[in-house]
């Protein structure tokens, strides 16, 4: 996926929710067989932090998954996005 296609990616609120899920089931798979042992890190963009429930979705999706605060990092990506 180029930088176009991700940015876009996450400056819609549904398909950042769903790269959200996504990176949490890889997390849980990959911690079941002992891989987790660092942080890992999601790409947040301005649009997304706008979004009043964000903050709501982000806890609850990794209350499901059973990661705790210190284990995620969040990026916040460049406002004006990526240039091809």
């Amino acid at each position: 996926m180029g930088p176009t296609v991700f940015w876009q990616a996450l400056s819609d609120h549904e398909s950042a929710r769903n790269i959200l899920e996504s990176v949490t089931l890889d997390f849980i798979s990959c911690r079941a067989i002992g891989m987790i042992s660092v942080p890992i890190s999601i790409n947040v963009s301005g649009t997304e932090l706008s979004n009043t429930d964000f903050a709501k979705t982000l806890l609850a999706t990794l209350a499901k998954a059973g990661i705790e605060g210190p284990m995620i990092e969040i990026e916040v990506t460049d406002t004006n996005g990526p240039k091809d």
